[in-house]
């Protein structure tokens, strides 16, 4: 069995030094072409086979060494080639080919291409450099190393249609790519051409010799073609590696691919010496052998060893670590969660294991310890077709899945192709329970597991599965989990958003509709965890109030950058900044969860390594928490309206007090005093608000919350100055938990006070118990007044006077006021002690 070799992050090629171009025809009998463009008079003419025909212009320059030479292919220029090859593979066309192409980029950032198949020129080159600096297609997917501008690279590609599609680089196998349908896409026709696309993806570059034999070289052939000297860490092979999925703290499944289907069999135990040995089930999916181990009767949170054998061909030996039961004492359920890594082979790779990297900075070398899983969102292929599994799920996460299990919601990419091979691969089918227990086709469609105090929920997103039966099996499976005293925590997945900022598009009203209004009322639900778009966003879903068991709201977080293209700012015309999304980030992530099961808490760091104009380097961005037994913050109190101006006022709340730091406020106003159900004024507001960035050269994410007073609210525009209002303020923690309402306060009309609102001054001296505040007033002769101060608690320190028809006063006050900085306010009332004035707060 073929292994998977543990790789560096950056997959940046090393050089040796400038090696000769040159080549012996004679030594290589299925040459049919050759070109090494040094005769300057005659650039196309050919060392083997036809004349190079020019179409476009061409400039002779130095090659990688004096004595060759090169050629400078312009901006939609060419060249066509007529190989000889005559019809072969099992087809009408050519299916069995390799290609040689020594070349030079003058920088990246941008595409050149390699050859075109189609004489018409109709549709996209073949084979291409990225902007990035990967080779490759994504029909074949690109390369996993990056190519330097400046440096020499001699690339081979060897081509047997229905067989393979290989890249090599100076020797290197960069690319064991996708292989193409015989006299298909790929085939040759009698001619082709070289550096051709049909939109102008053909940037200009040197060439310093090209080729094509009638056979595709094997790697020994390769090697000896040599080249410009560069090593590459060796290329991870797709897809053959063991990958564990459906964990119990007594069972696990293993399974894995070989072509062989004779004594296929798992051998395993507490030490390498193994001891125990369970025969594999294996299935056809579309053309590969899928084997498949169940092992039982497993001790909990133990370490086992194992190798899985198909015929003479073994893997290496692994281990993993079963789950522990829930009433173990001092545990953990802790997981990776990622989404969205379909495509780019590359970026997954590196996603991957910078992700491993920091398990094991974070847990120690035996990080598979203390990782229960890895939870994936969806999109794990470009579509069903069964090669793009192997080359981009199995293959960049093989270094995680054959040590932790994987577990998966279905995305909409594995979905539009039927998902028959996706649900082939996973073994679901004991997860899902009554009443779709196998073989209900809904069976696996959706599915539920429980690790300690936890339980995780994969519902099915997809338009295909938008259906009343799931919703009912997701209400039954929250009945359920609401009465089981053994579970504090509810994780729901699925790969869709409700709503997503950075690609609106992608907003699935079945969930944000549907299923959000059946998780509001349950008091369990931790945090659904999506996809789909591709980046980060976290925000909150408010909960149901009035749910008898309600405590806290649950978190939403958006993990789509795990590897796909990433929607990037700017990139839609519909990008809108949702009230319930915190910070939205078009970053490449990855999260980590860990929950204190004694503790009854849990906790995420959020990992990311940026994007293409902003890289990172494995950054910390974002950690939260929740503590399910700290208390909600105390309760405000609605202190003081400030008078900003004609219909402009400004409501003051009490500071914030709780154990945990304040991320929301929530001020209301009514016109019916002790009635809320219909706010004039309802306004939400939290801590910060990422949205957008400041865009090149920083790209510095941009809060549009930045400097917000969360104590206070001004309003504008929704008051009239002969009407009295009520209002009232509550407070949320980063715990997600809300305080109790405010008492309410009342807005009087000032039109009809008949008192000028009273002038202050205050004159803190360093003794605070010398604190001087003074008020100056004027009233109306025939109002019977007192002024009144108070402190930040609402609590009566002073009456400043209380006499008939006064008309106006003066009045200085020694206060000894430790928590001056917390507030003090004044307001006028009447004799009978009704207030007649606005709240005029100091600070």
């Amino acid at each position: 069995m073929k292994k998977i070799l543990l790789f560096i992050p950056l997959f940046v090629s090393m050089s040796f030094g400038v090696l000769s171009q040159t080549i012996n025809p004679d030594d290589w009998p299925n040459m049919v072409g050759y070109w090494t463009f040094d005769n300057a008079s005659a650039i196309e003419e050919a060392n083997v086979g036809n004349d190079l025909e020019l179409f476009g212009a061409q400039l002779a320059v130095p090659g990688p060494i004096e004595s060759d030479g090169a050629t400078r292919i312009g901006l939609d220029s060419y060249y066509k080639c007529t190989h000889n090859i005559d019809a072969n593979g099992g087809g009408t066309a050519v299916n069995e080919y390799s290609l040689l192409i020594d070349f030079k980029l003058p920088e990246i950032g941008q595409y050149y291409c390699f050859y075109q198949t189609n004489i018409d020129n109709t549709n996209d080159g073949e084979v291409f450099i990225n902007p990035a600096g990967h080779v490759g297609i994504s029909a074949t997917y690109y390369s996993y190393c990056i190519l330097d501008p400046g440096e020499w690279y001699r690339l081979v590609i060897s081509v047997d249609l229905g067989n393979h599609f290989r890249y090599y680089i100076d020797g290197n196998l960069v690319l064991d790519g996708i292989s193409q349908n015989i006299d298909g896409r790929y085939s040759l026709d009698p001619f082709f051409y070289w550096f051709r696309d049909d939109n102008n993806e053909d940037n200009e570059f040197d060439i310093a010799a090209t080729a094509i034999f009638d056979s595709p070289l094997n790697a020994s052939e390769i090697a000896t073609l040599g080249g410009y000297g560069h090593v590459f860490p060796e290329m991870p092979i797709a897809g053959t590696d063991p990958y564990l999925q459906s964990p119990t703290p007594n069972s696990i499944y293993i399974s894995w691919h070989a072509d062989e289907t004779s004594e296929t069999y798992v051998e395993y135990g507490t030490s390498t010496a193994f001891g125990e040995q369970v025969n594999a089930t294996y299935q056809d999916i579309s053309g590969k052998t899928w084997h498949t181990a169940k092992l039982e009767g497993l001790t909990p949170n133990t370490a086992y060893f194992y190798k899985c054998t198909s015929g003479e061909d073994s893997s290496e030996i692994s281990s993993f670590t079963t789950l522990n039961v829930p009433e173990a004492p001092n545990e953990h359920v802790r997981f990776l969660l990622l989404g969205d890594s379909r495509t780019d082979v590359y970026r997954t790779s590196i996603i991957s294991q910078t992700a491993e990297q920091q398990l094991i900075a974070t847990y120690g070398e035996d990080w598979k310890n203390d990782i229960d899983f890895v939870m994936h969102v969806g999109d794990v292929a470009q579509s069903d077709a069964i090669q793009n599994y192997t080359n981009e799920f199995f293959t960049p996460y093989a270094n995680l899945s054959k040590q932790v299990p994987f577990m998966i919601s279905v995305g909409n990419h594995e979905y539009n192709g039927g998902a028959l091979n996706y649900f082939d691969y996973m073994k679901y089918e004991e997860l899902t329970g009554a009443p779709y227990d196998f073989p209900s086709e809904f069976n696996e469609k959706f599915y539920k597991f429980k690790i300690g105090n936890c339980l995780f929920i994969s519902f099915n997103s997809n338009w295909q599965m938008s259906n009343i039966e799931q919703l009912n099996w997701l209400e039954n499976t929250l009945n359920e989990a609401e009465e089981d005293p053994t579970i504090d925590f509810i994780f729901p997945f699925a790969h869709h958003p409700g709503r997503s900022e950075i690609w609106p598009d992608g907003n699935t009203a079945y969930v944000q509709n549907d299923v959000f209004s059946l998780m509001k009322n349950y008091s369990k639900i931790a945090m659904y965890s999506y996809g789909h778009s591709h980046g980060y966003e976290r925000g909150v879903l408010e909960l149901d109030d009035s749910n008898v068991n309600y405590t806290h709201d649950m978190h939403l977080l958006l993990t789509g950058g795990a590897g796909s293209a990433l929607d990037r700012w700017g990139m839609y015309d519909n990008q809108q900044d949702y009230p319930e999304i915190h910070m939205t980030l078009d970053y490449y992530v990855y999260s980590i969860v860990d929950v204190d099961i004694d503790n009854q808490s849990w906790q995420v760091k959020t990992y990311s390594l940026g994007n293409s104009d902003l890289p990172l380097e494995n950054v910390l961005i974002d950690e939260w928490h929740y503590n399910m037994n700290d208390p909600k913050p105390d309760t405000p109190i609605a202190v003081a309206i400030e008078n900003q101006g004609t219909y402009s006022e400004k409501l003051v709340a009490s500071t914030f007090s709780g154990v945990d730091a304040l991320m929301t406020s929530q001020f209301q106003i009514t016109e019916t005093p002790g009635d809320y159900t219909v706010p004039i004024l309802d306004v939400t507001r939290d801590w910060h608000n990422l949205y957008g960035d400041s865009g090149a050269p920083d790209y510095t994410p941009t809060d549009l919350n930045m400097g917000i007073d969360l104590q206070s609210c001004a309003v504008e525009g929704v008051l009239s100055n002969t009407a009295s209002y009520s209002w009232r303020v509550r407070y949320r923690d980063f715990n997600l938990k809300w305080s109790d309402w405010s008492e309410e306060s009342t807005i009087y009309p000032l039109s009809n006070t008949g008192i000028a609102t009273p002038e202050f001054s205050v004159n803190i001296s360093p003794n605070p118990a010398t604190t001087t505040i003074g008020v100056r007033y004027q009233l109306k002769k025939e109002q019977y007044t007192s002024i009144r101060l108070y402190d930040a608690t609402n609590r009566l320190m002073r009456v400043y006077f209380q006499k008939e028809k006064q008309q106006q006063g003066t009045h200085t006050y020694n206060l000894g006021c430790s928590n001056l900085e917390q507030g003090i306010y004044f307001c006028v009332f009447d004799f009978s002690g009704k207030k007649v004035s606005k709240p005029i707060i100091i600070k």
